[in-house]
């Protein structure tokens, strides 16, 4: 991600326009127990983005976040997430799709997710505790 920001950066600073669209997660901002590494690299993400967004902002370079749900792939499986608890992910992939030239700081594919968004931005470790929670407590029901 790293690499490709800076490859574009000339040319978006050179032409006086651009959109950069970084993927977050709601675990960057609540973190979610054994997966301390994929949470720390989405909170850097989220810190990432928003001080790009103020350093580009001169040359008119529109800096954010796309915020996907729980979405059911190949990486979300193994962390004992009930199914009915995540999306499909050629469902998301198409919400976000349209939403590709949005200049919205946070750009999120549905209203469920945008509400999970202000809650977590506001109670990080409420949540996080709530979501580790429902997800022990279905892990030990099944």
């Amino acid at each position: 991600m790293l690499n490709m920001i800076q490859s574009v950066l000339p040319v978006m600073k050179a032409q006086g326009s651009g959109l950069i669209h970084n993927f977050s997660s709601g675990v960057g901002i609540s973190g979610f127990p054994g997966i301390y590494g994929y949470a720390s690299t989405k909170g850097a993400i989220e810190s990432l983005t928003r001080t790009l967004a103020l350093e580009m902002h001169p040359y008119g370079i529109q800096v954010n976040l796309m915020h996907p749900p729980l979405t059911d792939t190949p990486s979300a499986r193994p962390l004992g997430i009930p199914a009915q608890m995540m999306e499909n992910p050629d469902v998301v992939g198409a919400r976000l799709a349209r939403q590709i030239l949005s200049t919205k700081d946070v750009i999120t594919p549905d209203l469920r997710t945008k509400l999970y968004l202000f809650c977590v931005y506001r109670f990080p470790l409420a949540l996080g505790r709530l979501f580790a929670n429902l997800t022990e407590k279905a892990h030990t029901a099944e």
